[in-house]
């Protein structure tokens, strides 16, 4: 039976004014996704969870307006608020207008998927830009008790494998003389399926919903998962980004044990009694892929790993002209559109004020 999300929606403040309501199936979360269009001509995403996801929700909310300040293509956050008798959450964001990041390499030259790449790792720098208040000594503390956990539960799986036991000495080893220089707001979930390319050929971040406290090392892993998306030239391209050409050495060494403990975390979730196809389907595939990845893990520094791929003068020369022509036709479009959203804005929130009057 098809649901009437009209219906379903009209308790939400402002619902009266929404004209197009469509469903988004993309993503991998659980919670309802709608774009939509309102009588006054503006877009928005529309985000549903359960009322007990309501804090971590209002994180990802308060976490998108941090990022909106630091000057960071996101949706912007609009409004937060409980409907369906309390026993559901919706936030509600400005659409962020774009391409598939995934579409757009798919499509673009080694040398285009390289400059974005950089482009990426160098928004995830400025993402990183916001320290936690945290103890050093507490995190490092919970940390290598998560690792010792993690390694004594996959030991007592029926099914394991003996390249991965013998890393577990490794992967403790670092733990315990693990210590970041910082704690910061990490993404959780930053790779291709989570970018997107703007109007203005930038990079812009969308669900951050898996958001977590963490070593600035800890969006890194995500990466390696995604490389059959995203190519080695975007995937070097954002580590030369982030790191202004001269990744450290402690950042291969923690991206490998980070690495090790995905494989870990999914065998886990693949034995678990909630495990389905997917979880089988994806544990086996990036087990295969990791493993390729660093040769049996034989080598500390992932087989893909080529540093600066291109010279800036060379991407300069080849690339000028095209990105020439898609900023001035991103500006006139972008301006026009700024401006609708502007005023729109006014209009939701003159929209929420009079339905809180009624």
């Amino acid at each position: 039976m098809a649901v009437n999300w009209r219906v379903y929606l009209k308790s939400i403040k402002g619902s009266q004014y929404f004209k197009v309501i469509q469903p988004i199936l993309k993503g991998s979360t659980q919670d309802k996704k709608f774009y939509i269009e309102t009588v006054q001509g503006h877009q928005l995403l529309l985000k549903i969870a359960p009322i007990k996801d309501k804090r971590k929700k209002f994180k990802e909310f308060e976490s998108l307006k941090y990022l909106e300040k630091m000057k960071i293509s996101v949706n912007s956050p609009i409004t937060f608020g409980e409907f369906n008798f309390g026993r559901e959450i919706y936030t509600i964001y400005r659409w962020l207008e774009g391409t598939s990041c995934r579409e757009y390499l798919d499509a673009a030259s080694e040398k285009r998927q390289y400059l974005f790449g950089e482009k990426a790792g160098k928004v995830l720098r400025r993402v990183h830009k916001l320290k936690v208040a945290e103890n050093m000594d507490k995190w490092c503390e919970n940390n290598v008790k998560y690792l010792e956990k993690l390694c004594d539960k996959y030991k007592e799986l029926p099914e394991k494998s003996e390249m991965i036991l013998g890393q577990l000495e490794g992967v403790m080893e670092h733990g315990r003389n693990y210590r970041p220089k910082k704690i910061v707001l990490c993404h959780g979930d930053y790779h291709v399926g989570n970018l997107i390319v703007t109007l203005l050929g930038e990079v812009g971040v969308i669900d951050m919903d898996r958001s977590v406290v963490a070593d600035t090392y800890y969006d890194f892993p995500i990466l390696l998962k995604f490389l059959p998306s995203s190519g080695t030239p975007f995937a070097n391209g954002q580590i030369m980004g982030y790191f202004e050409d001269k990744p450290p050495k402690s950042f291969f060494e923690s991206l490998k044990y980070g690495v090790i403990t995905q494989i870990m975390s999914q065998a886990l979730r693949k034995n678990s009694k909630k495990a389905n196809a997917t979880d089988i389907y994806e544990a086996d595939k990036n087990f295969e892929l990791y493993c390729e990845m660093y040769d049996n893990f034989t080598l500390d520094v992932p087989k893909w790993y080529s540093g600066k791929i291109f010279e800036d003068s060379e991407i300069e020369e080849k690339e000028e002209v095209g990105e020439e022509l898609l900023t001035d036709k991103a500006m006139t479009i972008d301006g026009r559109e700024e401006n609708a959203e502007d005023e729109n804005l006014e209009s939701v929130e003159e929209n929420t004020e009079e339905s809180e009057q009624k």
